[in-house]
């Protein structure tokens, strides 16, 4: 008895010494390599079988898109966005709106559900006009395989150590509640990631940015003569009216230069007048 739970003991510490984790979850190691292939064999499983047959895997992609939209009219292009949302599977998982005078623009971090993607981008750039588009991916099905499989392998080691703590001692079960303690959280970890990687492959993160702009007409030539016309005169009466402030502002300057100008003439004068 001691000599499977010995066993079980070393493969654990094995798996949490060179099992590594990558961006999203674990990763494959060689250096347990031995120890896998000696289980799955308990297990009937044929490692190489299974990497032989990782090409023949359906893809797991994780897709980003990243694009920005003009509009004339931002309210009438929200009810768009909304829309397109409801019909597609696809929610707002955070917005910034904007404000600059009576124009407005958005930043929208969306999720969309992947297989109705480019329905939906489809739906969104036809109201307004699309002004950058970039899409990126990344293949994790190699990851994404390699977590399963871990998960798969945990379960049957629990599974095992359950039964073994049936049959034994007080001692040897107290190793072996340990052991089902280290596999637990193991699992949980991965669980957690294979959660991430499916939520992440279902639906499709779009981060749009929506800017309302003002509509401009070309005019006719008499237009632009009547417009350009108009502007001279106005820029007239805002010269004219400068001057004019320019001139209120300087009569109290002019009334104290004056008075003291006068007084200096009359003092000249009234000296000349006495001398004679």
């Amino acid at each position: 008895m001691k000599k499977i739970i010995y066993l079980f003991l070393s493969v654990t510490s094995l798996l949490l010494i060179t099992g590594c984790v990558d961006n999203y979850g674990y990763s494959y190691d060689s250096s347990y390599e031995y120890d896998e292939i000696e289980f799955r064999e308990k297990m009937a499983l044929s490692l190489d079988q299974e990497y032989a047959d990782i090409d023949n895997l359906d893809r797991n992609i994780i897709q980003r898109i990243d694009l920005s939209i003009e509009t004339l009219d931002y309210d009438k292009y929200r009810e768009t966005l909304e829309t397109a949302l409801d019909s597609h599977d696809g929610s707002i998982e955070n917005s910034d709106e904007n404000h600059y005078g009576y124009l407005i623009s958005s930043n929208f971090t969306l999720r969309v559900k992947t297989e109705n993607l480019e329905a939906f981008l489809e739906e969104i750039t036809e109201e307004g006009e699309l002004m950058h588009l970039s899409r990126t991916t990344e293949d994790i099905t190699i990851s994404h395989s390699n977590a399963i499989t871990q998960k798969e392998i945990l379960e049957a080691k629990l599974a095992r150590v359950l039964e073994l703590i049936s049959d034994a001692t007080t001692s040897e079960i107290i190793e072996l509640e340990q052991l089902t303690i280290q596999l637990q959280t193991e699992l949980r970890q991965l669980n957690i990631a294979l959660t991430s990687y499916d939520s992440l492959i279902e639906y499709t993160r779009v981060e749009l940015y929506v800017r309302e702009i003002e509509q401009f007409e070309e005019n006719t030539l008499w237009e632009k003569t009547t417009n350009t016309f108009s502007k001279s005169i106005e820029s007239v009466g805002v010269v004219a009216e400068s001057l004019f402030l320019v001139m209120i502002a300087l009569i109290p300057y002019a009334a104290i230069v004056g008075i003291i100008t006068g007084t200096i003439v009359y003092i000249i004068y009234a000296t000349k007048k006495s001398k004679k």
